[in-house]
């Protein structure tokens, strides 16, 4: 469990090139441990960073993250689809916390910027 909070910490103050390893690696983990401690509400705060910061990535590097199959992320797109989903459940387990809700609209926001859509729920 450590493990996998060192890597997204590393990941979110490491420059790209080292940080798409670190990533990886935490997605090779995470899986495993939510399997075991699907209680664990950090956990899926540290996988909603994750994903948010994998989606900074470029499709063509994209694709070579190695997420745990049955989140079945394909694009940037859905890996925040997935992270808006994570931060939701935090939101629902824990409404007073704010962090939940300020993860929340940074994945919004992020889902926002990859879709470029100048709807009511997005900035211009």
């Amino acid at each position: 469990m450590l493990h996998a909070e060192v890597l997204v910490k590393q990941a979110q103050k490491s420059p790209f090139s080292k940080q798409f390893a670190l990533l990886n690696q935490f997605f090779e983990i995470i899986g495993q441990i939510m399997d075991r401690l699907p209680e664990f509400s950090y956990f899926i705060k540290l996988s909603a960073d994750a994903l948010l910061l994998s989606s900074r990535y470029h499709a063509d590097t994209f694709r070579f993250f190695k997420f745990p199959k049955k989140w079945e992320i394909a694009t940037p797109l859905s890996a925040v689809d997935f992270a808006i989903r994570f931060c939701c459940s935090l939101v629902k387990g824990q409404p007073g916390w704010s962090g939940a809700w300020n993860d929340l609209g940074v994945a919004l926001l992020r889902k926002c910027q990859l879709t470029k859509k100048n709807s009511p729920g997005c900035m211009k």
